[in-house]
């Protein structure tokens, strides 16, 4: 992540292509999600409200679980894309009113896209704000493509601290609000206590409840082992640059990796090996919340401190 404060992109030709492969990828990105969320909700009424709230196949609205795992998944895509693409755009010479402005717009974007399928579930009169908020999200996110892809061909490189304090609380704010959907799903799909986090991988024949089968259950271990490890890396990375001790930060980090880890490989361990693994998924759960609501609130507050420093 050399590239939030490098200021000689074009001297350093690894951190170039780096980028310039990421900006590329990132297109290919835009242009799926558009294909994607066309699939999925379509742009028109009829096919927002069939997906909202009835559909003749299964004439029933919804669930609230699948809103929530939606905004879920939206707020971790999100809050990287955010912090990488915001950070490349803040590296070249734009103006810093420009700079804030496109920052800002991108930030305030993504988190109504985020959460633009919690508003249409609770307010129906809302339906057309989904496809408005997810084309501002996405345009904007590709006129911060375009411009950094253009400056990046030229020497012409200005980073702002200001700029890159900003993008760091922004990540912080879509990641405490991540730590809260985190843990609100784990509450309404397993539950807070041990009998319910057992029939949720065993089943239960009294709640009509099927265990969990090896493809289900490795279905969402597969894609968690990189998404945890990557978020846990960015989390360790930004610690590393606040006034915390660095062997204090590198034992989060590795708090961290080994809790998401654990908390990712137990329920495995709960279907097919012994059902005390439960007391694991609890523990290592609660430890990953609790040491990520430490490190983003520190890292909240370092940032904010930085910006009262240098008013005196």
């Amino acid at each position: 992540m050399r590239f939030l404060i490098t200021n000689d992109i074009k001297l350093k030709k690894n951190i170039f292509y780096i980028v310039l492969f990421f900006n590329i990828f990132s297109f290919l990105f835009i242009i799926s999600s558009i294909f994607q969320y066309n699939i999925t909700y379509g742009f028109s009424y009829e096919s927002l409200y069939k997906y909202f709230f009835t559909d003749p196949e299964f004439p029933e609205k919804v669930s609230v679980k699948q809103v929530v795992e939606n905004v879920h998944i939206n707020l971790f895509l999100n809050m990287f894309l955010i912090i990488i693409v915001s950070s490349i755009f803040n590296v070249f010479n734009f103006t810093l009113r420009l700079k804030m402005f496109l920052i800002i717009a991108f930030f305030i974007s993504s988190v109504l896209y985020s959460f633009s399928d919690l508003i249409v579930y609770y307010f129906e009169s809302f339906l057309y704000f989904k496809p408005l908020s997810f084309l501002t999200f996405i345009t904007l996110a590709f006129i911060m493509l375009i411009l950094s892809t253009f400056y990046l061909l030229k020497k012409n490189i200005k980073p702002s601290i200001k700029a890159i304090k900003f993008i760091i609380i922004f990540f912080s704010f879509f990641t405490l609000v991540f730590i809260v959907f985190n843990f609100f799903i784990f509450y309404i799909k397993l539950g807070l206590t041990p009998e319910s986090i057992k029939d949720y991988y065993l089943g239960n024949p009294e709640r009509y409840a099927k265990p969990k089968t090896l493809e289900g259950l490795f279905k969402v271990f597969y894609p968690h082992l990189l998404s945890m490890a990557l978020y846990s890396f960015t989390v360790t990375h930004l610690l590393l640059f606040t006034e915390l001790k660095k062997v204090i930060s590198l034992t989060i980090g590795l708090i961290l990796f080994v809790s998401s880890f654990l908390d990712n490989l137990s329920g495995l361990f709960i279907r097919f090996f012994n059902e005390s693994f439960v007391y694991l998924k609890m523990v290592s759960f609660i430890i990953f919340e609790l040491f990520s609501l430490f490190a983003i609130i520190y890292i909240i507050l370092d940032v904010i401190i930085s910006f009262k420093t240098e008013k005196t």
